[in-house]
């Protein structure tokens, strides 16, 4: 699970270290869920 926020410098690096994790073991029984928090 993957918390993003609007303002969040590190979160396009982190999605895209996630995303070629799961490209890569295609076997993995991983589920990545990804939840916009507002900004307040």
């Amino acid at each position: 699970m993957q918390f993003l926020t609007p303002d969040c410098a590190q979160c396009g690096d982190a999605s895209a270290a996630i995303e070629r994790l799961v490209a890569a073991h295609p076997e993995l029984p991983v589920r990545w869920v990804q939840i916009q928090v507002p900004a307040r």
